[in-house]
C-alpha cells in the first residue's frame, strides 16, 4: 500500500502546484475536475475541488480515494491550500479536512 499512497500523494501535488501557479483571478475562473486513477491492484479517483470561499478567498482541494477492490481496504489524501487575492497563499484549515476526509 506503501507505493501507491506515495502515488496518490504526488498525483495530488503535481496537479495542486499547476493550480498553486495561476494567479488568483484565473483560479477563481477555473473549474475542478475528476478522473478515475490506478496504482497495481488499487483502484479509485482523484478529485481537484476549486471553491469560492469569499470575494477575496478561493479554496482549492485534491481529495484522492483508493480501494483494494477484493479488500474493503482504502487510503485517502486530501491536501489543498487557500489563495487570497492579494496573492497570498496559506494551508487548508483543519475544517478544510475534516469536510473532505
Amino acid at each position: 500500500m506503501g507505493k501507491s499512497r506515495e502515488a496518490l500523494a504526488a498525483l495530488a501535488a503535481s496537479k495542486l502546484q499547476h493550480l498553486r501557479d495561476l494567479p488568483f483571478d484565473q483560479l477563481m475562473r477555473t473549474e475542478g475536475h475528476s478522473e478515475d486513477v490506478r496504482f497495481g491492484w488499487w483502484r479509485g479517483g482523484i478529485t481537484v475541488s476549486i471553491d469560492r470561499v469569499n470575494s477575496d478567498t478561493v479554496r482549492v482541494v485534491a481529495h484522492g480515494v483508493l480501494q483494494l477492490p477484493i479488500l474493503p481496504t482504502y487510503t485517502v489524501h486530501v491536501d489543498g491550500f487557500r489563495r487570497h487575492r492579494d496573492g497570498s497563499i496559506e494551508g487548508l484549515t483543519e475544517h478544510d479536512y475534516y469536510e473532505f476526509d
